[in-house]
Order: structure tokens, then C-alpha cells, then sequence
């Protein structure tokens, strides 16, 4: 007689176990916004030594209405503008090299005028350069006033949401400077390709690969991350009753 093979029973399937993301990886990003704004505060304060320190200045434009405005005679202009604030546009560098904040608004005035001088101007690299100025500006005067925070206006393993106001209003100005820099060079990049192969000199004028605005080099992607880390943070006080602990060991737990 042939004997019965016996069946083998069915091997139960084995479950994989999830891997658990590591709790250090908050910690990690506050880590890293720590150390980023500590790097930016030192490039600003090393940097002040050689930021413009313009004179006070009376009422007066620095330049006056012409009859008929093109590129040229708006980046003439800013070029004026310029002396009298004692800065170079094409400088400019968040953190390295920055129109001081309480002449800003003022030069915002001015150009604001010398817009309203060149509306009829069919020139669209006209308004487009303005405006482009005029973002520098904003961004300079909203990362000022972001830093002025200092360490306190970004979350770190010491924060608690009992300050989450201050890192709320830094990020805030963080915001403001990172947009006003993308209109920046929104803005700049199609002045570019306006002018390009029609109008080269203007090019020259500008700046292009190695001797392109400084503005371009300055900080953004540090600043996305100090925000990045700051929100979250700002959205972990948002859901917790838990005031006096640390915002690092909430993160941790959840």
C-alpha cells in the first residue's frame, strides 16, 4: 500500500513590523534652525561693519522728472537714488551688506514718486526694475526686523510655548523677506530675458553669471528652514494645553 504523505500545514503569514520613525528627527530641525540663525546672526553683526550708513537726508529727490523714461534712465536713477543712501544696489546681500531699516520707507518714497513719473512709459522693464527695487527693499527691512529677534525669534530646545508669540511674530517678518526675495528675482530673471540679445548693453548694466546682483546669493534657503522649523512649532502650541514644557519634548512625544 503507498502511504498517505501527510500535509504540511499552511505557514501563518509573518506581519511585517512598521519601522518607527525616529523620534529624533524634530529635534533634529530645531537643531538645524538653531544653527542656521546662529550663522546668519554672525554674517549680519560681521557684516554691519560694511553695510552703507547713509546721512540724514532733507525732503529734496535726489532726481528730478525727465520727459520720456526707458530702462536706462530708470537704473540711472536708482543709481542716484543710491548715492544718496550711500548703498549699491547690486550689493546688496541679506545679512551682508543691507540698507539700514530706518531709511527703507523713505527710499520706498522715493521710488514710489519716480513710478508715478514713468506711468506712461511704454517700456515694460520700466515699472518691472521699480518694482524689483523696490522687493530688495522690503526684503532687507522685513529680515531686519526678523533678526532683531534674534535666538529668541526661533524655536530651540529651551522654547516653550509660553514665548510662542515671539516666534510667531519673527516668522512672521521671515515670511515677508523670503516672498519679497522670490519677487526679487521673479522680476529681475524677465527684466533679463526682456533685454536679451535686443538690448545687451543693458545686460552689462545689470549683471549676469558671475557678476549677476548679490541679492541672488543671499540666504533663502536658510530662511525657508528656520520658518519650516518655527511653524512647526507654532502649530504644536496651537494643539497642546501644555504651556510650560518644552516644545522639543511635546514634538517627541507625539
Amino acid at each position: 500500500m503507498a502511504k498517505k504523505r501527510r500535509k504540511r500545514a499552511a505557514k501563518k503569514p509573518v506581519k511585517k513590523k512598521a519601522k518607527k520613525q525616529p523620534k529624533g528627527n524634530i529635534s533634529q530641525l530645531i537643531i538645524l534652525a538653531i544653527g542656521i540663525i546662529a550663522v546668519i546672526l554672525l554674517i549680519y553683526f560681521a557684516g554691519d561693519k560694511e553695510a552703507p550708513q547713509p546721512e540724514p537726508v532733507g525732503p529734496e529727490l535726489a532726481i528730478e522728472q525727465r520727459d520720456s523714461y526707458t530702462i536706462y534712465e530708470i537704473l540711472e536713477d536708482i543709481d542716484s537714488l543710491d548715492k544718496e543712501q550711500v548703498t549699491e544696489w547690486k550689493k546688496e546681500r541679506l545679512g551682508k551688506y543691507m540698507v539700514p531699516d530706518p531709511v527703507i520707507d523713505r527710499y520706498i518714497e522715493d521710488l514710489t514718486t519716480l513710478k508715478e513719473w514713468a506711468k506712461d512709459s511704454e517700456d515694460e522693464k520700466v515699472a518691472l526694475m521699480i518694482d524689483t527695487r523696490v522687493a530688495m527693499l522690503e526684503s532687507q527691512k522685513a529680515f531686519q526686523k526678523a533678526l532683531d529677534f534674534g535666538a529668541r525669534g526661533v524655536v530651540n530646545e529651551q522654547s516653550t510655548c509660553n514665548n510662542i508669540e515671539t516666534i510667531q511674530e519673527a516668522t512672521h517678518y521671515y515670511n515677508i523677506s523670503l516672498q519679497k526675495g522670490h519677487e526679487f528675482s521673479n522680476r529681475l530673471d524677465k527684466i533679463l530675458r526682456l533685454a536679451d540679445v535686443v538690448q545687451e548693453d543693458v545686460l552689462e548694466m545689470i549683471g549676469v553669471n558671475t557678476k549677476k546682483p548679490r541679492f541672488y546669493l543671499s540666504p533663502f534657503g536658510d530662511i525657508y528652514k528656520v520658518i519650516a522649523a518655527n511653524t512647526i512649532a507654532i502649530e504644536t502650541c496651537a494643539n497642546t494645553e501644555s504651556n510650560d514644557l518644552y516644545i522639543s519634548a511635546i514634538l517627541d512625544t507625539t
